[in-house]
């Protein structure tokens, strides 16, 4: 579905261009007027500014209404460029007018239609596109949308060329209903635009995933600022055989605190979490766009590098200025990164499940102590050599350990048997010598 912006005012046609999703513009000498426009010179050399911004449909409409008129303003309004789609009536004049543009190569919008029949009309005469308006429809309590929906079936069973350009939308609801319809092109307001990107979900959706990252920044900085207490070791069966589940599990806990205190690669972890924004202000994003759009560092310099996030000021930042949101998260399209890849980028060090996107690598945490996610992992990292080559030399001196106690057992089975049989002897002599 294609959006045109139904304007005037080149600010507002100029911020909808930026975003990135405008296909063109309605405009007509009402509109006009609201911006202070007046004079058919001065009419005109407003389409072209128009169609500098945009380089794309810009329909311009005929103030007269008889066929003579329309067919002379249509072809002055044509020739101001290339760009610019003749805006005619859908009235008697208006349809013979359309038909002579377009045997003509003048593409046309033909505006003002309201019901099915007119649609067929202008559709006959090969207009470019045709202009239900859903508004107005809407304010005499009939089904605007549902007309749209009636006029797109009738095209598509005869095959029509011509677009349904829904016209006189009043807000994001009736771009949805349209799109539902089918309906190929959609002007409205740029406020009706920028609605479509709000949603609650959006909100709560980043205010979760903030409360998440805040979480885990939390946790990697108590696992590095917590010392071991030297007065819980690892419990020996006897000891568990003492005590109930409930104190085993207490104990332990306080033996595990501490294990990754001063950790280099934890440490590492953390200072690199400390200097996400100071690495998104390095991308070309401002403090202040961060904090206009309500995400700011923490005041507590001890926490780690939690974010704070203003949930107001995110909301009025979608509503006001939607690019600046994208741009801050996603980047400029170009070398400049957002804080969504800023944040990727920093952990996909440490931890990642593809490998391929890391160069090759797991992660500094997946390769020192495996992660349960990725099973190759488990009994391939650091820690795990280590513990399996400790239970090695454990096994080999156990081993060896075997082999001495063996020796030392024949040695002394021998030494036994010796002495047995020199007690046998003796025994015999002391006979002998009565």
């Amino acid at each position: 579905m294609k959006f045109f912006i139904d304007t005037a005012n080149l600010e507002q046609i100029q911020e909808a261009y930026d975003l990135g999703v405008l296909d063109g513009v309605t405009t007509n000498p009402s509109l006009m007027a609201k911006e202070g426009i007046k004079g058919t010179e001065n009419q005109r050399e407003h389409y072209i500014k128009i169609c500098k911004i945009v380089n794309a449909d810009v329909s311009a409409e005929v103030i007269a209404t008889d066929y003579e008129g329309m067919i002379r303003e249509g072809e002055e309004l044509a020739a101001l460029n290339p760009h610019i789609v003749v805006k005619v009536p859908c009235i008697a004049d208006g349809i013979k007018a359309i038909k002579y543009f377009t045997e003509k190569g003048i593409r046309t919008n033909c505006t003002l239609v309201f019901s099915v029949g007119q649609a067929l009309l202008a559709a006959k005469a090969g207009a470019t596109y045709v202009s239900p308006f859903v508004g107005r429809l809407d304010d005499i309590c009939e089904n605007g949308v549902g007309l749209i929906g009636d006029i797109v079936r009738m095209y598509r069973t005869y095959d029509y060329k011509t677009q349904v350009l829904a016209a006189s939308i009043r807000n994001t609801k009736h771009i949805i209903e349209c799109v539902e319809m089918g309906a190929d092109v959609a002007t409205c307001p740029l406020s009706a635009i920028k609605g479509l990107l709000n949603h609650p979900l959006t909100d709560s959706g980043l205010k979760k995933f903030l409360e998440d990252y805040n979480a885990l920044v939390k946790a990697v900085n108590t696992e590095i600022t917590t010392k071991p207490d030297k007065s819980y070791g690892p419990l020996s069966d006897e000891q568990k055989d003492e005590m109930n589940e409930t104190s085993i599990e207490n104990w332990e806990k306080k033996a595990k605190s501490g294990l990754l205190y001063n950790n280099s690669i934890m440490r590492d972890l953390s200072l690199d979490i400390q200097s996400v924004l100071t690495k998104a202000m390095g991308s070309g994003i401002s403090y202040d766009d961060l904090e206009e759009i309500g995400i700011t560092m923490s005041d507590d310099p001890y926490d780690g590098g939690t974010l704070k996030f203003d949930e107001n000021k995110f909301k009025a930042a979608m509503n006001d200025d939607p690019e600046k949101v994208g741009k801050v998260f996603t980047g400029d399209g170009g070398s400049g990164k957002g804080l969504g890849n800023i944040v990727n980028d920093t952990f996909k060090q440490y931890a990642t499940r593809y490998s391929y996107l890391n160069g090759g690598s797991y992660g500094r945490l997946v390769e020192e102590a495996g992660s349960e996610k990725l099973a190759l992992s488990v009994q391939n990292n650091t820690i795990y050599k280590q513990l399996k080559d400790m239970q090695d030399s454990l096994s080999s001196l156990q081993s060896k350990l075997k082999t001495e106690q063996d020796r030392y057992i024949q040695m002394f089975t021998t030494m036994e048997k010796a002495i047995s049989s020199m007690n046998s002897q003796s025994s015999y002599l002391s006979s002998l010598t009565g």
